[in-house]
């Protein structure tokens, strides 16, 4: 819940009716009577924080008091936000997914590890390729990083290149073996592709790929001043958001 439509003007709402109202549509499209997992997506996007304290997740409970889910659950890129979310929520949250926080770009989940632990959250770790800055084909055009992490990206790309390794098995290696996460999600378009991510992630690296992988970490990324891009996203909606509210306004 949270997140729904593409128009900047739709694109998020927070209200305890629309979450009501999103759980009740997804039971009829899924054809169930429950969910296992319900999750607050992207909290750093609401207009006032509190409202997902407040509103959104009293909201859920509701929903898994009544027996349409099991669990509650919130997705931020912002590490701080979730941890923030769960000190103040009124309600049990049971799990937090970080996307691209936990990387060869960037591993500062690792520092909210041991918080989240303490908490009894568990930790789905997701985009372990950095939205594919980590990957042989590179990222699309709308990537939020800024112009410094993509020229250190397209330099571990080609540095992967060079030796014949695929950089993405890298960044499979490096996030999936992190003590203290409960899972990893990754996107495969092909069975094939997901048949060789399983044997990557369940093999041992090669001391090639092991020393290249540190490499890339220590010349590409390591010297980088800063090496997320939080705020960008965000930054942007508001902008985009307020510019369409005032074109409301003028027609």
């Amino acid at each position: 819940v949270g997140r729904y439509e593409p128009n900047v003007t739709k694109m998020f709402d927070f209200s305890a009716e629309k979450v009501f109202a999103s759980v009740e549509k997804s039971l009829r499209l899924l054809g169930v009577d429950y969910v296992d997992l319900i999750q607050v997506h992207d909290i750093e996007f609401a207009e006032d924080p509190d409202q997902i304290i407040n509103e959104t997740l009293p909201a859920l409970q509701k929903i898994v008091d009544q027996g349409k889910a099991r669990f509650i659950g919130i997705t931020s890129y912002s590490l701080e936000m979730m941890k923030k979310t769960v000190e103040k929520s009124p309600v049990k949250l049971h799990t937090v997914l970080s996307y691209a926080r936990n990387t060869l770009v960037d591993k500062s989940l690792l520092e909210y590890l041991p918080f989240f632990q303490d908490a009894g959250v568990g930790v789905i770790n997701a985009s372990v390729t950095c939205l594919g800055l980590l990957s042989s084909n590179g990222p699309q055009a709308w990537h939020p990083a800024g112009e410094a992490i993509q020229a250190a990206s397209d330099k571990a790309r080609e540095m992967a290149k060079d030796r014949g390794i695929e950089i993405a098995n890298l960044a499979l290696q490096s996030s999936c073996r992190t003590p203290g996460i409960v899972t990893s999600l990754l996107g495969c378009v092909t069975k094939d592709m997901l048949l060789s991510s399983i044997d990557v992630v369940f093999r041992l690296p090669t001391e090639q790929e092991k020393n290249l992988a540190e490499e890339i970490e220590k010349e590409c990324f390591a010297s980088l001043s800063q090496r997320n891009w939080e705020g960008n996203e965000t930054e942007t909606h508001f902008r985009e958001l307020k510019a369409a509210r005032e074109s409301c306004k003028k027609d």
